[in-house]
C-alpha cells in the first residue's frame, strides 16, 4: 500500500474492492499483547479476537489513506467479488475496558504511520 501510494511500485487488485477488513494499528496490537502478559495470572479461555471492532471495504480505506498523506497515486481494483472477513471481539472488548484501553482512532494512526 505505501509503495503504491508513494508512487514507488504499482498495485492491482484482483477484487472491486467492496469487502469488509478490520484494520488494527500497529502500536495498538502491542500494546494489547503487553497487557495480556501482565495479566497472565488471569485465567483467559477461549479466543480473544484482537480486532478493532470498525470494518472498512478495502476501496474506503485506500481512499482514506490516500486522502490523509495527500497522494494522487491511482489505486487500480478489479471486477471480482471478495468475501468479507469479520471477528466476534467480545471478549477482548470486556478485557480491554478492564484495563482501560482504547484503540487509536484510524485517521491518527495513518497518519502517524505514513507521514
Amino acid at each position: 500500500i505505501y509503495f503504491t501510494l508513494r508512487g514507488i511500485q504499482k498495485v492491482k487488485f484482483i477484487t472491486n474492492g467492496k469487502e469488509l477488513r478490520d484494520y488494527v494499528f500497529i502500536n495498538d496490537l502491542i500494546k494489547i499483547i503487553n497487557l495480556f502478559f501482565k495479566n497472565q495470572n488471569k485465567k483467559f479461555d477461549g479466543i480473544y479476537n484482537i480486532v478493532h471492532g470498525q470494518s472498512y471495504q478495502i476501496k474506503s480505506y485506500f481512499f482514506m489513506l490516500r486522502r490523509l498523506i495527500k497522494s494522487s497515486q491511482k489505486i487500480i481494483f478489479g471486477k471480482k467479488v471478495g468475501f468479507d472477513l469479520r471477528f466476534n471481539n467480545k471478549k477482548l472488548k470486556i478485557f480491554l475496558k478492564s484495563n482501560s484501553f482504547k484503540f487509536t482512532p484510524h485517521k491518527h494512526s495513518i497518519k502517524r504511520d505514513y507521514k
